[in-house]
């Protein structure tokens, strides 16, 4: 029956004319709430945004957030609670920066699997900090940081998607979830993974190791390859029992819908289960893959799927060509379209385990071969 609830404000408690966290504590199910009570000392002089509760334990509670600058992030702290948020103790800062650190992180999401791994998720980017106004350098792109002690270190930041350093979409507003069965989901608004259209998609990576390691970024909204409608702010959550659930805003128009042109709320379902177990993510359907070109497959090891994978080339249910007898079951293959492959549509990749002949998948839906 225990709830908590916190928030910025502007006239907080003991005003210093900054903004900073306030909480509030319910122990009937929120029928009753407390008197708001200062998070951060309210004298720090310092606008402090962005509030992230968690639950640690019964009674025990964790907010985190931003000290917030001049548009830009100042840094990233964490204050707890032992007595259901009726006090607070000093905040502890877990990211600082100089006046020359010019990459800020800003959090937006944290989680507990309930067994002292935690994990947060947010933004990131570069910013020139010489001018009258800081003005951002590169696009954003998601990191995250973990606990293994519940919550008492945290690691340094690190890019979620791997090609952060290179990539030019911007990347935002990250969520996420867990099964509590050490796999986890995150999930983002971005410029769309899978083409170069000017709208927004929704991007997803996974976990099945608490976050040590991370799949590539792969496309969650199905139709991300072709469509040219806005798809963002993701919600994700889990049963826990293998059944994973997305919703978002969108303003593609369905084919139940067509004719109207609002923004509605989308959903998804995976019902991706974590044992021994391959899970083909790209090319996932939609794509155009040029005959003659490098085509990069991509797809996810869940458990113990051996050291090898074959790799082939279907269309329409049959079989094509073998793209690769023996690739290393890495994950990631890179792949010569050969160039008189028959263009058109229809086309999926499939990989399966060389060592369990019964582990395999395919893309989720057909693409296209086009020629050179």
């Amino acid at each position: 029956g225990n709830w908590l609830a916190a928030w910025r404000a502007t006239v907080p408690l003991g005003a210093s004319g900054d903004i900073d966290i306030l909480a509030s504590s319910s122990t009937d199910n929120g029928a009753t709430w407390s008197d708001p009570v200062s998070v951060n000392p309210p004298n720090d002089n310092q606008d402090d945004a962005g509030p992230r509760v968690a639950a640690v334990g019964q009674g025990r509670w964790m907010i985190m957030w931003n000290l917030w600058g001049f548009l830009v992030s100042e840094g990233l702290v964490v204050a707890r609670s032992n007595n259901n948020g009726a006090s607070w103790g000093a905040p502890a800062t877990l990211l600082s920066y100089d006046a020359g650190d010019n990459v800020r992180h800003s959090i937006s999401r944290v989680e507990t699997d309930g067994a002292e791994h935690w994990i947060g998720v947010g933004d990131f980017a570069e910013w020139d900090l010489g001018g009258p106004f800081p003005v951002n350098t590169t696009d954003s792109d998601i990191f995250i940081i973990r606990s293994d002690d519940n919550g008492k270190t945290w690691s340094i930041p690190v890019p979620l998607n791997a090609d952060a350093g290179s990539d030019t979409r911007n990347d935002g507003i990250p969520v996420l979830t867990t099964d509590q069965q050490g796999n986890w989901l995150v999930a983002w608004t971005s410029g769309d993974p899978s083409k170069r259209a000017n709208d927004a998609d929704l991007s997803a990576c996974f976990s099945t190791d608490n976050g040590v390691t991370w799949s590539p970024v792969v496309a969650l909204n199905a139709n991300a390859s072709i469509d040219r409608g806005n798809d963002a702010f993701p919600g994700v959550k889990t049963d826990g029992a293998g059944t994973w659930v997305a919703v978002w805003s969108s303003n593609n128009l369905l084919p139940d819908n067509s004719n109207n042109e609002d923004t509605d709320i989308h959903a998804a379902t995976s019902t991706l289960t974590f044992g021994d177990n391959i899970v083909v993510l790209s090319p996932d359907g939609g794509e155009k893959v040029k005959a003659g070109k490098r085509q990069t497959i991509n797809w996810l090891t869940i458990g113990d799927t051996g050291q090898r994978a074959r790799i082939n080339l279907i269309r329409d249910g049959a079989f094509v060509l073998e793209i690769k007898g023996n690739a290393i079951n890495d994950g990631s293959y890179m792949w010569r379209v050969p160039v008189d492959t028959e263009p058109g549509k229809g086309y999926k990749v499939q990989v399966g385990s060389v060592d369990a002949a019964g582990i395999k998948d395919s893309s989720d839906s057909r693409f296209r071969i086009v020629p050179e």
